[in-house]
């Protein structure tokens, strides 16, 4: 993922909206981060490395790493910026991390994640208000809040 970040930073100047699809975890305390998209064979990229899985040569990559290349200016968020990460069982603390490292507006789903079979963007599987599983979004770094059960991710913040 830095590899991919380091690219559009290139291309584009600053990162607008960067969005994220794939498999999530397979339960509540499986890690605090989001898996790679073949969990075994790569580190996936995680809140720290010590809550993160490492990948088979021992690499854990994590938000502290995107800090560096950001502060290095290899990465670049422009402002305002959004990050949505449509993958299942994504932890508040994640969240919150990668919010305040980017900067970033970043909302991805606190349960199961699908795209919506019954219009646009994605549905997530809570059935109530208040439910943990809920769309959850911090701005910037701030407390993770709930933001509903379907998620339209912006065209342009």
């Amino acid at each position: 993922m830095l590899e991919h970040l380091k690219k559009l930073s290139k291309e584009e100047c600053c990162i607008k909206d960067y969005r994220i699809a794939g498999h999530g975890w397979e339960g509540p305390g499986d890690g605090d981060g989001i898996p790679s998209a073949h969990p075994g064979d790569e580190e996936g990229f995680n809140l720290d490395k010590k809550t993160g899985r490492p990948s088979k040569d021992g690499d854990v990559r994590d938000v502290s790493d995107l800090k560096k290349e950001i502060d290095g200016g290899s990465i670049k968020f422009c402002k305002p910026c959004t990050i949505s990460i449509f993958s299942c069982r994504v932890s508040d603390a994640f969240i919150q991390g990668l919010a305040k490292a980017t900067g970033c507006k970043v909302t991805t789903a606190g349960g199961a994640c699908q795209r919506n079979p019954n219009g646009g963007g994605w549905r997530s599987n809570a059935d109530k208000e208040g439910d943990s599983n809920q769309f959850r979004q911090s701005d910037g770094g701030g407390a993770p809040s709930d933001v509903g059960h379907i998620f339209n991710p912006p065209l342009f913040p």
